[in-house]
């Protein structure tokens, strides 16, 4: 959503990166400038163009904040088929 609280995002041009370093996962909308960010809560930031549109999401401690989150979904789903 832009700031206005309209969607608008370029989902065909969606690139996922996680930088295992700084346990930094970043997903990229569309191939716009950024030109500004805001912290939308605790190590979660969103980046804008100049229209004002999504164009970045950066999650910090990705690790542990989504990669393990969903790993232990998976796995409690997967026991669940399995028993």
């Amino acid at each position: 959503r832009d700031r206005s609280g309209e969607r608008k995002m370029d989902k065909d041009k969606i690139k996922v990166e996680y930088d295992q370093d700084s346990d930094i996962l970043y997903i990229r909308i569309g191939n716009r400038p950024v030109v500004d960010t805001d912290e939308i809560a605790e190590n979660l930031f969103f980046e804008y163009d100049k229209e004002g549109n999504v164009v970045g999401i950066e999650i910090w401690r990705a690790n542990e904040l989504v990669i393990k989150t969903i790993a232990d979904k998976i796995g409690k789903r997967i026991r669940t088929v399995i028993s």
